[in-house]
């Protein structure tokens, strides 16, 4: 199921997203990524940042774990905090 899909989302009337960084507040998102490895929760599979860090496993001859979804108040009992790229304003490395 995707997102679209869900029912769990309300598309941002501005932009046409049905995650907006910056029109949704993290409170409102039914589920946010995790990754094992990472200590960050992200909106989307598709960050930037969250890619970066698991072809770094993948270069240093690691297992990448696996993504999960989940609600992001589980995400922050497991110690995640919000990615800077999916809950910021710019991204130093795609440029968004």
């Amino acid at each position: 199921m995707n997102e679209s899909q869900s029912g769990n989302y309300t598309p941002c009337t501005t932009h046409g997203l049905y995650i907006c960084k910056d029109c949704t507040p993290v409170g409102m998102r039914a589920r946010v990524v995790v990754s094992g490895g990472g200590n960050k929760f992200h909106s989307s599979g598709f960050c930037c940042l969250l890619n970066e860090g698991q072809n770094a496993v993948d270069a240093r001859g690691g297992t990448r774990s696996a993504r999960e979804f989940m609600s992001p108040e589980q995400a922050q009992k497991k110690g995640k905090t919000q990615c800077s790229h999916c809950f910021g304003s710019f991204c130093s490395i795609c440029g968004s």
